[in-house]
Parts: structure tokens; C-alpha cells; sequence
């Protein structure tokens, strides 16, 4: 079975987790918020208009999981991360630095995704 990463798991990276659960894949979500990956272990939603039964319905087929641990990245077969441009206060420059602080884990070969708002 495949596996997907998506990092980020707010109002976009969760519900794009849990479709490609619902789909069969394995998932991992990643976040740096240790809350997200925790509350979805635990079998609830955070984000209102995602009810709690998916969560509980994609843990309970195994194909969802969450963690903070992001070296695990390199279990993945695909990665998708909604990158924001952040200007940097100290530079004035807007860029990808945690996609770039992502390429450590990342093994090859991989298909990646970087969705842009």
C-alpha cells in the first residue's frame, strides 16, 4: 500500500489526510503542533466542520496517523505541504523555509507536492 505524508494538518492538510485515508492509503499527518497529531490519535476533530467520525472511522481502518515526528517523512512515497509565503521581518524575504527544512528527511525517489496560498 502506498503512503502519503501530508504536512500541515489545519483547515487544508487535515481534510486532504483524511480523503486520502478514506481512499485507502496509508496517511501520515505532520505538524509541529503536538495537539493536532495527539487529538487525532485520539479519535476527535479539531476543526469544526470536520465531524469526529471520520477521524474515528479512518484510525479505526488503519490508515490514518499523526505525529510531530517529521523524520518519519522518509516513509513516505508522496509528500504534500501547503507552503504560506511568510516575509521574514528580519530580511524582508518570503520563501518555502520549512519545505527546505523538510529535505533532510526526504528520500528519493519521491513525489512532491508544495500547494501555495
Amino acid at each position: 500500500m502506498n503512503t502519503i505524508a501530508i504536512v500541515g494538518l489545519g483547515y487544508v492538510g487535515l481534510p486532504l489526510l483524511l480523503a486520502y485515508a478514506r481512499k485507502g492509503f496509508n496517511s501520515i499527518g505532520f505538524d509541529i503542533d503536538p495537539a493536532k497529531p495527539e487529538t487525532l490519535l485520539a479519535g476527535r476533530s479539531y476543526i469544526k466542520h470536520i465531524p469526529t467520525t471520520q477521524v474515528a472511522e479512518a484510525l479505526a481502518a488503519g490508515t490514518l496517523d499523526a505525529t510531530t515526528d517529521f523524520s518519519r517523512i522518509a516513509e513516505a512515497d508522496a509528500v504534500t505541504h501547503r507552503a504560506q509565503f511568510i516575509a521574514r521581518r528580519a530580511t524582508g524575504a518570503a520563501g518555502f523555509l520549512h519545505s527546505l527544512s523538510l529535505r533532510r528527511f526526504l528520500r528519493t525517489p519521491l513525489l512532491l507536492s508544495i500547494i501555495t496560498s
